[in-house]
């Protein structure tokens, strides 16, 4: 019912869920393409062809794939050196994109990472795949306004074909000023 409101606003883009979670949101947003909304139904992914492929099942009209930015958190958290990142990441656009997605890679934990790490792990990407949008995040809702649109300026310049895309938290109520 929210999706139809969304729709008749107008909305472009949906991000219905993660079907990876439950056969509850993969048959939901299976409901959602169903219905032939204008708006474009997107479900999210972890970097994972499992993922993708349940994404796939849905008709979705895209894909936004997530995976940590962070290289500490990828080390210890993931055992993940930066080139099994960058490989892991490639191969889900990869595939995302030949099986006609629109696909945005979701990287999270963005604002505590190394900008010098980002920026090679986004020009890695781009050498690679044909990403279509960027979303950059503040998992934990404390990077201040002036960061993020730092931060969005040196993308932009970096990389002016990609579509930049915020995604913040709010745990500092720092989400909406952002």
């Amino acid at each position: 019912a929210i999706a139809e409101v969304l729709n008749e606003l107008g909305v472009t883009r949906i991000e219905a869920g993660m079907p990876a979670v439950s056969d509850v949101v993969l048959n939901s947003i299976k409901r959602m393409t169903r219905k032939g909304f204008k708006s474009k139904v997107y479900g999210f992914a972890r970097a994972l062809e499992k993922d993708v492929n349940l994404v796939l099942q849905t008709d979705a009209d895209g894909i936004i794939i997530e995976h940590c930015v962070n290289p500490y958190k990828c080390k210890y958290g993931y055992d993940l050196t930066p080139e099994k990142l960058v490989s892991r990441l490639v191969d889900s656009i990869k595939y995302a994109k030949k099986n006609g997605l629109r696909t945005v890679f979701m990287g999270w934990d963005w604002f505590r990472a190394p900008i010098e790490f980002t920026y090679w792990l986004i020009e890695s990407i781009l050498n690679e795949t044909e990403l279509d949008g960027l979303a950059i995040v503040d998992t934990v809702g404390s990077t201040l306004p002036d960061a993020v649109e730092e931060m969005f300026r040196r993308f932009h310049k970096w990389f002016p074909e990609i579509e930049l895309e915020f995604h913040g938290h709010n745990d500092f109520n720092l989400g909406i000023a952002c």
